[in-house]
């Protein structure tokens, strides 16, 4: 039987992954763009202890790899591009990435989050030279040392720092305000004995010798590497003559509802658009 309809998911995170492999069940050829490694910040988590069906929990990068493996085991095509538009074009859809253009019957939006600058001096050179990180997946080298900075006050910020302890870091998490987390996770990372944490604002960030010097406002420090969790925000591909009502056409997942944080909210978020899509294609989900 050939295929229904040509579908472009954008983003393979768990929304765009569980969307994909969901339209490829329906019967449509799925092309799923991805410009870094599939997963999407589902990466960054340590330990994912909610999902349904991993009752010691497991880690957020097996997980990733495990939705990345289902979603090639159903056909679906995995195209490593950043898609920079997408337009409505007649009764389909113009999407274009990289250098080409390819056209689809339907399209589905999963481009999830990315993170927030924290906004001092000299804060993108730094991040070229690699002093600097905004996901802990992007941290490739081994943490040989001596310490790590964490600049954020959230759950986000408390996972990395525990993620970073138990590769065997010394952590110094600086945040503006009380952290903010559930309590099981407050509760591990005051009791490493590996993690500090200082509330105070942050002043100054400069290269030293072998690292970066954080300074606050009443400490200064010397950090192998400065990582940065002050929050996200939605990103979106550029979308023309796209509105909300357009027939095969969605956006899921935090692109879709911000920060959701719950990877079973996500996969959710994908199968549902999926589903809407199939059937106004034609489909009989």
């Amino acid at each position: 039987m050939s295929p229904m309809a040509r579908v472009a998911v954008v983003g393979a995170g768990p929304a765009g992954l569980a969307a994909a492999v969901q339209l490829a069940r329906c019967g449509h050829a799925i092309d799923i763009y991805e410009e870094r490694e599939p997963g999407g910040a589902l990466r960054n988590a340590r330990l994912v202890e909610n999902y349904p069906g991993f009752p010691g929990g497991i880690e957020g990068r097996l997980l990733a790899g495990r939705m990345e493996s289902q979603a090639r085991r159903a056909n679906v095509r995995l195209v490593n591009e950043k898609v920079h538009s997408i337009s409505r074009r007649g009764g389909g859809f113009e999407l274009r990435a990289g250098r080409f253009m390819e056209r689809y019957e339907g399209a589905v939006v999963c481009t999830g989050t990315r993170p927030k600058k924290a906004g001092f001096k000299g804060e993108g050179a730094m991040e070229k030279e690699r002093l600097i990180y905004y996901e802990i997946s992007e941290i490739m080298r081994p943490v040989r040392s001596e310490s790590v900075c964490v600049l954020g006050g959230g759950e986000a910020s408390l996972d990395y720092a525990l993620s970073l302890a138990g590769r065997g870091a010394k952590v110094t998490v600086l945040l503006r305000s009380p952290l903010r987390a559930i309590r099981a996770l407050l509760e591990e990372g005051k009791g490493n004995e590996r993690i500090s944490f200082v509330q105070s604002r942050l002043k100054d960030v400069r290269r030293s010798k072998g690292g970066l010097t954080v300074a606050w406002e009443d400490g200064i420090g010397a950090f192998e590497a400065l990582l940065i969790a002050v929050g996200r925000e939605r990103s979106l591909p550029r979308l023309v003559g796209i509105s909300p009502g357009t027939i095969a056409f969605r956006i899921a997942g935090d692109a879709r509802r911000g920060r959701l944080g719950q990877v079973a909210m996500a996969v959710g978020d994908g199968v549902e658009a999926a589903l809407a899509i199939d059937r106004e294609l034609g489909g009989t989900a």
